[in-house]
């Protein structure tokens, strides 16, 4: 699928997959790590695993962000428009 929804009007919105399962255990797994290591060691260990669970979060963020959009997308068409219909198309 190439978009994720046409309007009446012409637009067309892409597609927007949101699954936060995997980065959910990812998160799990680098705190895990983090709790394990020695804060204040002189080999830096801490701080390298304290960034890398920064980027797990700042991730899972921007996921959210697009969970969000779809949100925000419903939001527009139930107030833009009167009647807003579903269409299954069977397409082969």
């Amino acid at each position: 699928m190439l978009t994720y929804t046409h309007d009446t009007d012409g637009r067309a919105v892409g597609s927007v997959a949101v699954d936060l399962q995997r980065e959910r255990e990812r998160l799990k797994r680098e705190q895990r790590s983090l709790s394990r290591k020695q804060h204040g060691s002189t080999n830096w260990d801490w701080e390298k695993q304290r960034l890398r669970l920064a980027e797990c979060h700042q991730q899972l963020r921007q996921k959210r962000h697009r969970h969000e959009f779809l949100h925000k997308l419903s939001k527009y068409y139930s107030t833009e428009y009167n009647l807003v219909a579903i269409e299954d198309l069977d397409v082969m």
